[in-house]
C-alpha cells in the first residue's frame, strides 16, 4: 500500500502500522540537511512512496527538497518526475536554494488552492475552478457549465498552481467576451462543486456522455456540495425586500445600434420561445372581438403577464434565483455591493411562491422591457419586438478554446 500525502501533512494520523515507513519520509522534511538525508532515503523508500513526497513538495513550492532528490539518483520515475517538477517551479519564480532550511513543523506544506466562479452569464452559463484533493493529491478542474443544458468542457488543470489558476483566469477575463465584463471571484468549494454537481446531473438526464477527463476528477466533484444558505446571503446580512423594486437596474437596455449588457441581465430565450411569443403577441391584437387600440393595448399587456408567468415557471424560477444569487457573490468581491444586495433580494423573492412573479420588478421587465407595446398595438412587429439575448459572438468559454455555436438569427433582441 502506498503512503497518503496526508500522512506527511498532518492532515491525516498515521496509521500504527505505517509509523516506521513514514517515519524518514517525515524525518527529510523536518531536516535541515536533506542533502544528505535524501542519500538516505532513496535506500529506504520505494518509488511510489517518494512520489508521493515529491506531490507533498511541489504542492508547497520546495523545490530545494525535491532537486536533493533528483540528485540522489533516485529510481527513474522519480528523476524524471523532480526534473518535471522543478522546471514548472522555476518557470513560476522559484528558485532552488543552496541549502534547505529546517522545517520545525510540516503544517506549511497542508497547501491548499481555491476555488473561483466567474460572472454567470445571461445565457446559462457558469465558468467554474474547482480545486481540491484527489488521493492526497492537490487537483483543480475548469469547468463551463449550463444550468438547463448540463456540461460544456470540464477538463483537468495540468500541474495546479495559484500562478497557474491566476493565468488561466486572467486569459478568461482579457477575451473580448461580446461586451460582457467577466471576473473571477474566490467561492467556497462547496459552492464550485455544487454548480459543476447540478450539471453534470442535467448532462446525464439528457442522455449525454461524459468528457474524458470526467473519470480523473470524479472523486473531486463527488464531494460535499452546499449545504444551508448560499454564502453571499451570510456576507451581505439582513436583506432589505424592498429592494426587489430596483430589480430592473440589474438588467440591460437596447440602444438604438446596440444592447447594454446589465449587471444580472434577463435570461436568454431560445429561438423557439422567441417566435412562439411573437406570434401571441400577434395574435392578441388580431382577434376579431378587438375593437380598437385601447383594447388591443390592454390584450397585449395581458399576453405579455401570461408569457412572464409561463417563462418563470417553478423551476425557471429556481434556476435564475441560483443564477443571481451567484452574480450578488461577484458584485460583492468586485465593488458592486449595491447591486449585490438588489441582486440577492431579488433571489429571495424568487424562490418565495407566495411572491406573485409580476410583483417582481426583474422578472416582469425581463419580458416587458424587450416590448414596444405602442409598435405591437399598430400591428408593427418588427424582428427586434421581442426577444432575449443570444451567446455574444467571440465568446471564449475557456482558455484557448473557441465554440463554434451558430445562433439562428431570430430577429428579436439578439445584441453580438
Amino acid at each position: 500500500m502506498t503512503i497518503e500525502s496526508g500522512w506527511l501533512t498532518g492532515e491525516v494520523s498515521v496509521p500504527e502500522d505505517f509509523v516506521n515507513l513514514v517515519a524518514p519520509l517525515q524525518a527529510f522534511l523536518e531536516s535541515n540537511e536533506s542533502e544528505l538525508e535524501a542519500t538516505k532515503l532513496i535506500e529506504l523508500v520505494s518509488s511510489e512512496d517518494l512520489l508521493v513526497l515529491v506531490s507533498v513538495l511541489a504542492a508547497a513550492d520546495d523545490a530545494t527538497r525535491i532537486s536533493h532528490i533528483k540528485a540522489a539518483n533516485p529510481p527513474k520515475a522519480v528523476r524524471k518526475m523532480c526534473g518535471k517538477l522543478i522546471h514548472r517551479l522555476k518557470a513560476q519564480g522559484i528558485t532552488v536554494s543552496a541549502k534547505a532550511p529546517r522545517i520545525a513543523s510540516v503544517g506549511y506544506l497542508r497547501e491548499e488552492l481555491s476555488s473561483y466562479m466567474a460572472t454567470p452569464l445571461a445565457m446559462g452559463l457558469r465558468m467554474i475552478i474547482l480545486s481540491g484533493r484527489c488521493e492526497g493529491a492537490l487537483t483543480s478542474c475548469y469547468a463551463v457549465v449550463h444550468e438547463s443544458e448540463g456540461v460544456d468542457q470540464l477538463m483537468v488543470v495540468q500541474d495546479p498552481s495559484s500562478s497557474r489558476l491566476k493565468k488561466i483566469m486572467r486569459e478568461v477575463e482579457s477575451q473580448p467576451n461580446g461586451g460582457i465584463p467577466i471576473s473571477f471571484v474566490e467561492c467556497p468549494h462547496e459552492l464550485a462543486r455544487q454548480r459543476i454537481q447540478e450539471s453534470i446531473e442535467i448532462h446525464r438526464a439528457k442522455g449525454h456522455s461524459m468528457p474524458s477527463d470526467y473519470a480523473r476528477i470524479k472523486p473531486l466533484i463527488d464531494g460535499l456540495g452546499l449545504e444551508g444558505d448560499h454564502p453571499v446571503l451570510l456576507s451581505l446580512g439582513e436583506l432589505d425586500a424592498g429592494l426587489i423594486s430596483r430589480g430592473s437596474e440589474l438588467l440591460g437596455r437596447q440602444t438604438e445600434n446596440d444592447y447594454h449588457h446589465g449587471v444580472a441581465d434577463r435570461l436568454v430565450l431560445p429561438t423557439s420561445n422567441q417566435r412562439e411569443f411573437q406570434q401571441r403577441l400577434m395574435n392578441a391584437i388580431e382577434s376579431p372581438v378587438v375593437l380598437n387600440d385601447a383594447q388591443r393595448r390592454e390584450r397585449v399587456v395581458l399576453e405579455l403577464e401570461h408569457i412572464v408567468r409561463d417563462v418563470f415557471h417553478v423551476e425557471r424560477r429556481v434556476l435564475s434565483a441560483s443564477r443571481l444569487l451567484d452574480t450578488a457573490m461577484v458584485l460583492a468581491q468586485t465593488g458592486s455591493r449595491d447591486f449585490a444586495l438588489v441582486a440577492a433580494a431579488t433571489a429571495r423573492a424568487l424562490l418565495d411562491e407566495q411572491i406573485d412573479i409580476l410583483n417582481i420588478p426583474w422578472a416582469r421587465e425581463s419580458i416587458f422591457g424587450l416590448v414596444d407595446i405602442d409598435q405591437v398595438v399598430q400591428g408593427i412587429m418588427a424582428d427586434n419586438s421581442l426577444g432575449g439575448m443570444g451567446e455574444p459572438h467571440g465568446h471564449v468559454h475557456g482558455p484557448g478554446c473557441n465554440h463554434d455555436h451558430q445562433h439562428t438569427d431570430s430577429g428579436l433582441i439578439i445584441p453580438g
